[in-house]
């Protein structure tokens, strides 16, 4: 078992040494200045006396993409405790881990993959996984690689925040903002990268392990916050609950996708989403089957259908399957089918559907044609 352990801001001295390095390459000899935007790079919203949402903190910036950090709290809806983080990408992709009272991580939904994890070994660098897909199989992996000293990294950083226990006040006021957005970026880092079965079912490309807003968040610091770092940080308060009036569908979107990965691990239905709220982007893959005599020879067909729902791009949105055998593509409007046709000595039992959007991958899933 991994033994969490107190390390006194290793993240942040890293940081600083990181950006002593850089500075001169990115400030010259007049010292840093930001470049001239349009608003803030980042805004975040702190949010307090909101017991209907489990968000506590997050962070959007100016290309759509967010990171979160959910809470346990009191009847007042004041967050006390950290129970866990996520991110939603400007195209709709969602990633949310769950926190034990060790600070370990717990479980994942990835997209529509749940993920549990248990027994970690730090000797060995591995841990037990329990995962549900999106059609509802389960599977149980055990002994998968991770990422153990990036682990160690989000064990450090939870030491120092309320993860493990409830606080007797409101978290808000116990550490700076920067603080659980350094700790939710290791978090999905971790999550996303660190994981040898995630990379293995192909879910990794859909995060490249490096969301803009992720390697911002990484590098927040307090002078950040006091409106002195080289990122301009706006803080809107949240308080009462209202969302929408707060901050528009876009926060209102993201309790919406918190709420959904809650109904996910909880295997409970998805929740439908407020009227002025559009789901994530999504999509449902379904495959048939069937075969066609083609003269003396025959062939057999895996017809495999992909809905689009939810936020999804207009347009730029690629659909392609592959087995070992045939592979087939289309573009997507909002549905697709493809086929691939394979010689009658051939039997397709399953095939691997990936969906790209403006060229990088967002999801991909594997389907079965018998």
């Amino acid at each position: 078992m991994f033994r969490k352990y107190l390390k006194v801001n290793r993240h942040k001295l890293g940081l600083v040494l990181l950006v002593a390095v850089c500075a001169p390459l990115l400030c010259g000899q007049q010292g840093c200045q930001r470049e001239s935007t349009e608003g803030s790079d980042l805004t975040i919203y702190r949010i307090s006396g909101a017991p209907q949402t489990d968000l506590a903190v997050v962070a959007q910036n100016t290309v759509g993409e967010s990171i979160f950090v959910v809470a346990d709290k009191d009847s007042q809806g004041d967050p006390l405790k950290i129970t866990g983080c996520g991110g939603l990408s400007k195209s709709g992709d969602l990633l949310k881990v769950w926190f034990g009272d060790d600070g370990l991580p717990t479980a994942m939904v990835i997209r529509r993959y749940v993920l549990r994890f248990s027994n970690y070994d730090s000797g060995t660098g591995c841990v037990d996984i329990s995962m549900t897909r999106p059609d509802g199989t389960e599977e149980v992996h055990n002994d998968a690689a991770i990422d153990t000293a990036g682990l160690m990294d989000v064990l450090g950083l939870a030491s120092e925040l309320p993860v493990g226990a409830r606080a007797g006040k409101s978290m808000l006021e116990l550490a700076t903002l920067d603080d659980y957005l350094n700790l939710a970026s290791m978090t999905l880092s971790w999550s996303a990268c660190g994981i040898s079965l995630v990379g293995t079912l192909g879910l990794t490309s859909a995060w490249a392990c490096g969301w803009a807003i992720v390697d911002t968040a990484a590098m927040l610091t307090d002078s950040d916050m006091l409106g002195l770092g080289p990122t301009a940080v706006d803080v809107v308060e949240c308080a009462g609950g209202d969302l929408l009036g707060c901050a528009g569908a876009a926060l209102a979107g993201v309790d919406y996708a918190s709420r959904a990965a809650t109904a996910l691990l909880d295997d409970e239905p998805i929740p439908t989403p407020p009227d002025d709220v559009t789901p994530p982007c999504g999509f449902e893959v379904s495959a048939s089957y069937s075969e066609e005599v083609l003269g003396e020879y025959g062939a057999y067909h895996c017809r495999l259908h992909v809905t689009v729902s939810g936020a999804c791009p207009g347009s730029g949105i690629m659909a392609t399957a592959g087995s070992a055998n045939a592979a087939a593509s289309a573009d997507i409007n909002g549905n697709a089918e493809l086929t691939l046709q394979l010689p009658v000595h051939v039997l397709c039992y399953s095939a691997t559907v990936t969906i790209m959007v403006d060229g990088q991958t967002v999801y991909q899933e594997y389907a079965d044609c018998l």
